[in-house]
Parts: C-alpha cells; sequence; structure tokens
C-alpha cells in the first residue's frame, strides 16, 4: 500500500492514500507510488497541489477544493508548513504516466421544482472555456435524485486543462437506463455552479434558453452565464 508521507507534519493522501491509479491491490506498485510522485514533485512537472479535507469521501463530492488564505500547498518537494492544514488530499492519473495532472471542478447542480419525482440513469457533463471543450466526463449520479429544488455536489476531474480562460458554459448529458423506467425520463437543472481548484473562481450557469432545462434521452441542456 502506498506511504503516507508526512512533511513538516502534514499528512498528504494522493487518492486517498491507498491503492493507487493504475496499481493492483495484489503488487508493490503503490507502495512504490510515493517515490515516482516525489521525484515528479521536483521536477515539477504538475503542481499536485493539494486541499484540506475531512476524508476522501468528502473530497470525491467536490467539497474541499478551496485552498484557503494562504492558498493551495502542494504535494512533495514543493510543500509549506502551514499551520492550519494537517491532512491534506489531491487525485492524480495513474503512476504510469508521465503526466500524472488532474484538474478539478466542484459542480452543483440545483434542481428545478418538481414535487416528490424522482429519476436514475447516467448523467454527463461536457465543460466549455471561449475557446476550448473538455471531454465529456460522468458526473458519477448513481444514487435516485430526487427533485423539488433538491442540490447534488460532484467533483468533476480532466486529465487535460482546459485553454481559454474560465469555464463559461457547460452542456449536460442525460440517459435513462432501460430497467429504470419507473423513474422520470426527463430531468430538470435550473442552475448550474461550476468552482474552478485550479483558479479558485467560481461561475453560475444557466440555462441558454430562459425556462427550458429539461434533459432527456434525446434532448441535451446548454448552460451560460446567468
Amino acid at each position: 500500500y502506498f506511504i503516507l508521507k508526512d512533511f513538516f507534519q502534514l499528512q498528504f493522501y494522493p487518492n486517498g492514500g491507498l491503492a493507487q491509479p493504475g496499481c493492483s491491490l495484489a503488487s508493490s506498485c503503490s507502495h512504490l507510488a510515493s517515490h515516482r510522485l516525489y521525484i515528479d514533485s521536483i521536477k515539477d512537472m504538475c503542481k499536485f497541489e493539494s486541499h484540506p479535507c475531512s476524508s476522501m469521501e468528502d473530497f470525491n463530492k467536490g467539497e474541499c477544493l478551496k485552498c484557503g488564505t494562504n492558498g493551495c500547498n502542494r504535494m512533495g518537494y514543493w510543500s509549506t508548513p502551514y499551520n492550519d492544514q494537517k491532512s491534506l488530499y489531491l487525485i492524480t492519473q495513474p503512476i504510469q504516466l508521465e503526466m500524472k495532472c488532474k484538474y478539478n471542478f466542484q459542480i452543483v447542480l440545483t434542481s428545478g421544482d418538481m414535487g416528490r419525482k424522482k429519476t436514475k440513469g447516467n448523467f454527463e457533463i461536457v465543460l466549455h472555456t471561449q475557446t476550448d471543450s473538455s471531454a465529456k466526463k460522468a458526473m458519477g449520479i448513481s444514487d435516485t435524485l430526487v427533485m423539488g429544488k433538491s442540490v447534488k455536489n460532484i467533483l468533476v476531474s480532466l486529465n487535460k486543462a482546459l485553454s481559454g480562460g474560465d469555464v463559461t458554459g457547460v452542456t449536460i448529458y442525460f440517459t435513462r437506463n432501460f430497467w429504470d423506467i419507473m423513474f422520470e425520463e426527463t430531468w430538470q437543472f435550473k442552475s448550474v455552479e461550476v468552482f474552478s481548484a485550479r483558479t479558485q473562481m467560481k461561475v453560475m450557469l444557466c440555462p441558454v434558453v430562459s425556462g427550458r432545462f429539461l434533459v432527456t434521452d434525446s434532448h441535451t441542456v446548454e448552460y451560460k452565464k446567468c
């Protein structure tokens, strides 16, 4: 398993601190990852920005991406002994890759007021800047979502940085599983909030067509700055 490295009494938990991406549980790969990540930190190939968090579960909800007044700490050679930071979390790409950087966003989805209706299926998102768009990313919503102004926090992590400045819009896709016919085939998000871990900037997005925010198997919804 991965060694939890302690620098200046700071504990860094890359990918939760145990099994590392690209490693099997039965190998020593995760243990050796600590050396590879530290060497990469010296080369400064990735900043390995890390965030104070109580658990990997909370990090995976995108709830720990803010850096605070001292800015983001960095795992490895460039770490700094901030007094207000003890346990720091981050995620990386598989350790076998030359570039292990991740670019994280918290997505806050606010549902429309649809009473007590529910839906279940696969939600995906594409992030847009003025000149670039991300690959389509699954948002990991697998549990039943209840309409009626419900709010869902999600972590979306990209393998490639977006060019063209801050996020200016998103497109949401939805596919209902054929075995979930008892659930609604449409879903309403009246707003989408995007927070970038890299820039520490937040943007509120609303449907491009006012009042039209029903996403279905055949209809995507685009959101731009409100």
